[in-house]
């Protein structure tokens, strides 16, 4: 947990990095706060968000960002087609948890 100053800017950041749960080191920065104690704010709201993600995610919420990624990479046919192939696997297990 860092706080600094822009020398551009003269707005606030704040910086670090943390371990996720997986045991991968990730860096994080934020900036465009107008005063020191806003930065402070955001980064501990940030790493609250953080320690209480759930230790799952659901199966029909990989799908959704599975769709996201594909959005850049494929014509809109095949986007469609792969929404409605994932949208029938969804429905009998879609909310099954993930770990």
């Amino acid at each position: 947990m860092a706080q600094q100053k822009d020398a551009k800017t003269g707005k606030w950041m704040y910086y670090g990095s943390y371990v996720n749960k997986v045991g991968k080191r990730v860096q994080y920065k934020k900036r465009g706060f107008d005063t020191k104690k806003e930065a402070i704010r955001s980064e501990i709201d940030f790493m609250d968000k953080i320690n209480n993600l759930p230790s799952y995610i659901l199966f029909k919420e990989v799908c959704d960002e599975f769709i996201v990624a594909l959005q850049k990479d494929l014509k809109e046919s095949s986007l469609l087609d792969t929404k409605s192939v994932l949208n029938r696997i969804n429905k009998s297990i879609g909310d099954i948890p993930l770990s």
